[in-house]
């Protein structure tokens, strides 16, 4: 029973303490405003320019992103280009003085130009 009355007192400081804290932690957060201690139009311009850096930056992420799409995009082409081209390589005769070759492709007849 002795120790209730310090209980009491704890807790009730305990209680002033937390409601301190509280009033001071609703104060720091209001000061962490960017636009805290500012006039009506510093405060909207401050805020218009946290809109526009947060804008630009979800643009060059998007920019960054464009980019690695086009070049991936572009080697692929690159590599195909590259096929076709090895598909479709013709070498001349390689005796000058030889008649070019007479190519027949299956259905045609002989004599009929490709």
């Amino acid at each position: 029973d002795a120790l209730l009355p310090s209980l009491e007192a704890a807790q009730t400081q305990t209680a002033e303490a937390t409601d301190h804290l509280i009033a001071r932690h609703a104060q720091a957060k209001l000061m962490q405003s960017s636009t805290y201690g500012l006039t009506s139009d510093a405060a909207a311009c401050v805020l218009e320019d946290e809109r526009i850096t947060k804008n630009m930056q979800r643009i060059r992420h998007a920019a960054i992103e464009t980019e690695v799409k086009r070049r991936q995009q572009f080697s692929l082409y690159e590599e195909l280009k590259g096929t076709i081209r090895v598909y479709c390589r013709v070498k001349g005769p390689t005796d000058p003085t030889a008649s070019l070759a007479k190519y027949t492709f299956p259905g045609a007849s002989e004599g009929e130009p490709c």
